[in-house]
């Protein structure tokens, strides 16, 4: 390769912009009940013809379906079906009776006359909203209330849960209305337990509820980067190395090291191939880093070395992982040391964004793609500086909205795997140039080797490192479309 042919390509390397509005976007009604669902808080009301569930979302809600969720938000479901609650009411079908009746005899709810509940009557927002505070924690009654039936809708707005410009005079009230409401309640502190309702309600971690939302966005869920260890975990003597595998079924372990004075620590990952996987940017820090098993199900070993000084390094830590990864697409799905997001970094809430209306792989890869090629410029410095062990700071990088090949493909891996699209960085040669790109796979074609560009018409094989320097220079373009010039070595 001619040297200046390698200085287009490296001046090339994935210049892309990302321009568009930050938005985190919250769920919309579908979403919250399909997120619900899948924590076994909301039902359907039949099958719609494509065999989903059909939530009945704009049907109007009447006030035993809102009270029955109001139970099940609170993690009562099983106190309520499985106990005997004197229920004073004539008007409760028989199916929301238990929960009824829970929900009268806890304080939760009242009825509207003596003997009348009011339960096929329709739930105003008012009356939903003053439900789900009373779950949260605040009360509308007596001495020291935080709240008034009158003021609930207000209130609601000022803790971050009447998100939808609820009044007490909204006009109609759907069960689609109750979903929406009921996920955000999820996600709020329960007052004075410092814990989300959905934590203080079912005792699970509120990881959960991001892993539920990804899902019903047919987003990823987020790797728990920071979280303690699971059930299956291995520790040196001294406790100062933990390697985590309770998640080798999504694809990957997690590692925490503790070690005063900052030393540099190198994780190395075995994978059944036999390659080696070297990750020196590990924290020492004790917070938890997430990596990846990229070849599917085998045996990993798992090592941790200190650095003592020049190449030589001392063992903390080592274990062997037999992993059964349940899905193949898995670990690119995922965050992970070096492709490491959160549902709040910004490259991340901008393809939620990007992706709001695109209804396939390909549409979103493409929405992904035409924005992200356009911008980011090359950064020669930090080409020139950067170090051994360097890894992508996404929020950095793109607040900087320039950098080297490895940030680019860093922060188009995470915003597609953040929506969905199974998406490899991978590290290898282009020609005889180390490089890094991505790999992409949707349900229509299968793995897309040497990444895609879209000409507007058509998908080609194409490396966006080099497609804004090269859409006219021949040279360029056809080294970019020959997959055989593309030679992968590490796939993260």
């Amino acid at each position: 390769m001619s040297r200046r042919f390698s200085t287009l390509l490296l001046a090339a390397c994935l210049a892309f912009a990302l321009v568009l509005p930050v938005s985190a976007g919250s769920l919309d009604a579908e979403a919250s009940a399909r997120a619900l669902n899948s924590l076994g808080f909301m039902s359907g009301v039949g099958t719609n013809a494509d065999g989903s569930v059909d939530y009945g979302l704009d049907k109007t809600a009447d006030r035993q379906t809102a009270t029955t969720m109001l139970v099940r938000i609170l993690g009562k479901d099983s106190d309520a079906a499985g106990g005997k609650w004197p229920v004073p009411f004539t008007d409760v079908a028989g199916w929301a009776g238990p929960y009824v009746g829970y929900a009268y005899n806890k304080g939760l709810v009242n009825g509207v006359g003596a003997a009348q509940f009011g339960g096929a009557n329709p739930v105003t927002a008012q009356q939903y909203i003053t439900m789900m505070l009373r779950a949260l924690g605040y009360s509308d009654s007596g001495d020291g209330a935080d709240f008034s039936y009158e003021s609930a809708c207000g209130f609601a707005r000022e803790i971050g849960l009447n998100t939808g410009g609820y009044t007490n005079s909204t006009p109609s009230f759907t069960r689609g209305d109750i979903a929406l409401l009921s996920f955000a309640a999820l996600g709020l502190e329960k007052k004075g337990t410092g814990k989300t309702l959905y934590t203080a309600s079912t005792g699970k971690d509120a990881k959960d509820l991001d892993a539920a939302a990804g899902g019903a966005r047919g987003t990823a869920p987020v790797a728990p980067a920071n979280s303690a260890p699971g059930t299956k975990a291995s520790s040196n003597s001294a406790g100062t190395v933990t390697v985590d595998y309770s998640n080798c079924a999504d694809g990957y372990v997690m590692v925490s090291a503790k070690l005063p004075g900052s030393p540099r620590l190198v994780v190395i990952v075995t994978a059944p191939s036999g390659t080696e996987y070297k990750y020196f940017s590990t924290e020492a820090s004790g917070t938890y880093q997430a990596f990846p098993l990229t070849e599917g199900s085998g045996s990993y070993r798992v090592a941790v070395y200190k650095n003592l000084s020049g190449n030589r390094y001392t063992t903390l830590h080592s274990v062997t992982v037999e992993a059964t990864v349940t899905d193949e697409l898995s670990p690119f799905l995922r965050p992970n040391i070096y492709v490491d997001y959160t549902g709040s970094t910004k490259a991340v809430t901008a393809a939620q964004a990007l992706c709001a209306d695109c209804k396939t792989e390909l549409e979103k890869v493409s929405a992904v793609y035409c924005c992200v090629v356009d911008g980011f410029s090359y950064d020669y410095d930090k080409a020139e500086t950067v170090e051994s062990g360097y890894r992508p700071i996404l929020d950095t990088v793109w607040d900087a909205r320039q950098g080297i090949c490895f940030d680019y493909a860093s922060i188009m891996a995470a915003m597609l795997r953040s929506q969905g699209v199974p998406t490899k960085l991978v590290v290898g040669y282009a020609g005889d140039a180390y490089h890094a790109w991505v790999n992409v796979y949707t349900r229509e074609a299968g793995w897309i080797e040497a990444v895609i560009y879209f000409n507007g018409s058509t998908w080609e094989l194409m490396d966006p490192t080099f497609a804004s320097a090269g859409r006219d220079n021949r040279s360029i373009i056809e080294f970019i479309n020959d997959p055989s010039n593309y030679s992968a070595k590490y796939t993260y």
